[in-house]
């Protein structure tokens, strides 16, 4: 799964073709723009369920109530670097004894850095307490269970950050929230058959989608003159 990420959607980004760099990953080690790219392309680029670093050290994100099933994952703080470096594996309820390990280690050693550069004993036991964590699991309380995840697909003048699509993956109901009025919906395959078509005229609305087989599906919302495609699975 990392190597596939790694060099996988990275091709796919690029070059729309994932093989490219699954197939030749030294490339990226023997061209020196291609490795700045793919340098700036894992510093903006969310993975779900785990946000940017850019987002998380610019202070761009912040999770939504409802996104995440235990109240840990709402905490600041170095916890959120073990989110982005393996959250997936590490972070959640089913995470194996040796993938929560790392998570320890990880946390120890930021606390022993920090007592290097100078922090007293009570700033360093601050960064685990109140509003901060260094843990994404601890005593069996996993930080993430993520309940929504939005794949942003493609984008034409669309607000996505006022846009909420919950739960994702979803089971029967899909939620579609938006500022501006949502005047058309459309679901489609990878095939591009479309298995569903409405212009709810609303800002809000909950599909019934539990005739919908299981698979990856994408869903366009129109409003004005503006759209956005996401993809949306159901389980």
């Amino acid at each position: 799964l990392s190597w596939n990420y790694n060099y996988g959607a990275f091709s796919k980004f690029l070059y729309n073709d994932s093989s490219i760099l699954l197939n030749n990953p030294d490339l990226v080690q023997q061209d020196g723009v291609l490795a700045f790219k793919s340098a700036i392309w894992f510093w903006m680029m969310p993975q779900c369920p785990k946000p940017s670093c850019h987002q998380v050290m610019q202070e761009l994100w912040q999770a939504e109530s409802g996104d995440y099933t235990m109240a840990k994952m709402y905490k600041k703080g170095f916890a959120h670097t073990n989110n982005i470096i393996n959250g997936g594996l590490e972070c959640r309820s089913t995470s194996s004894a040796a993938g929560t390990q790392k998570v320890v280690l990880r946390s120890e050693l930021y606390k022993y850095y920090l007592d290097i550069l100078g922090f007293t004993a009570t700033e360093i036991a601050n960064e685990d307490g109140g509003d901060y964590s260094t843990l994404c699991y601890e005593s069996n309380a996993a930080m993430q269970d993520y309940v929504s995840c939005i794949y942003t697909l493609s984008a034409n003048n669309f607000e996505i950050e006022n846009l909420k699509l919950y739960p994702n993956p979803f089971e029967t109901n899909l939620n579609i929230q938006y500022t501006q009025q949502i005047e058309a919906l459309e679901i489609f395959d990878v095939l591009g058959q479309t298995y569903y078509k409405s212009n709810p005229n609303l800002n809000e609305t909950i599909l019934d989608l539990n005739w919908l087989n299981a698979g990856v599906y994408f869903i366009k919302i129109t409003s004005g003159d503006s759209s956005a495609t996401y993809k949306i699975i159901k389980k």
